[in-house]
């Protein structure tokens, strides 16, 4: 997702392409989260990722009353679109996890359904993306891949696209060295905009990040090669 963000806020004027050599639109990314520190996860893993900082906004405090308090994205649509109108060519909104933006039973489709419509329209009527993160279901392997995302059915159901990332295991034959380089799969699981199925291969590697007060290493994804095959065979 850092990746992700990161090409964004480049362009293609700036060396922003995809990893199949596609341009991408240059533009701001909203980063709403709760999962990682600010300060010493998400920043250094952006500037590891060579992210233009000016076009990269993190979501996750607000204002009332002049009391500061946790951004809640099911609760706060209006002041998002708010910082969107503001801001002006939002291409990409990163949503971690995307359970936040459900008020009701993540479990329930109805209740999804409901909950996400709302962050669509508005994505719609602002020509903006939304990367919606989330785990697997643990024990979930022998299932089918759309039916192992936590929560309801609905979140595979609405998304466009769908991508899973996984580790891949080394092969016993293989070279020792090419063993201890751990290597994931981002795999397209599902498309209502093309074919399912392929994919690519990344390694994560430092990105070593020079801090005042230190030196922090955090990670960055480089590609590694890419995958071919249906998303049952490759997982």
């Amino acid at each position: 997702a850092i990746r992700i963000a990161a090409i964004v806020s480049h362009g293609p004027d700036l060396g922003g392409v995809w990893p199949d050599g596609t341009p991408a639109c240059k533009g701001h990314v909203i980063i709403i989260t709760k999962e990682d520190g600010i300060e010493d996860t998400i920043i250094p893993r952006l500037l590891a990722a060579g992210a233009d900082l000016t076009h990269v906004h993190i979501l996750r405090y607000t204002r009332d009353h002049g009391v500061d308090r946790n951004f809640d994205l099911a609760k706060d649509l209006s002041k998002l679109s708010e910082v969107i109108a503001r801001l002006g060519n939002v291409k990409l909104v990163i949503v971690d996890p995307i359970i936040q933006a459900v008020s009701g039973d993540s479990n329930k489709n109805a209740e999804v359904r409901k909950s996400l419509d709302p962050l669509i329209a508005l994505a719609e009527d602002h020509g903006f993306a939304i990367l919606g993160l989330t785990h697997l279901n643990k024990g979930s392997a022998s299932k089918d891949p759309l039916e192992r995302i936590n929560g309801s059915l609905a979140y595979g159901a609405v998304a466009r696209v769908v991508l899973f990332t996984a580790e891949i295991k080394s092969d016993t034959s293989e070279d020792e060295t090419v063993k201890q380089e751990k290597r994931f799969a981002l795999i397209r699981i599902k498309s209502n905009l093309g074919k399912s199925g392929d994919g690519f291969v990344y390694r994560l590697g430092e990105g070593g990040w020079q801090q005042v007060d230190g030196f922090i290493r955090p990670t960055k994804a480089g590609l590694a090669g890419t995958l071919t095959g249906s998303p049952n065979q490759l997982l």
